[in-house]
């Protein structure tokens, strides 16, 4: 279906409902126009946290971050403080 044969099947059906069934179309419409809305700006939300981690693993790619290497820099600096404190 074009999308000018979609808006003239929505019209036909709303000129057949009576004017409760309208009122909670309405009703139902602003809650779906809300829910888009957030669920849009959810996505642009994570399309930005995507791209920004992205820019970080290609500036930041040579750091490890694994609980290991953390570990053994951390071991690095400790002997080295030892190293330097006794002299």
């Amino acid at each position: 279906m074009t999308q000018v044969e979609l808006k003239q099947s929505i019209i036909q059906r709303l000129d057949r409902m009576q004017p409760e069934q309208l009122a909670f179309l309405v009703s139902f419409l602003d809650t779906f126009e809300t829910y888009s809305q957030s669920v849009f700006q959810s996505q642009l939300t994570a399309e930005k946290r995507h791209k920004l981690v992205k820019s970080l693993q290609g500036k930041y790619a040579y750091t490890s971050t694994s609980s290991d290497d953390f570990a053994r820099r951390k071991q690095d600096e400790i002997d080295w403080e030892e190293r330097n404190w006794q002299k």
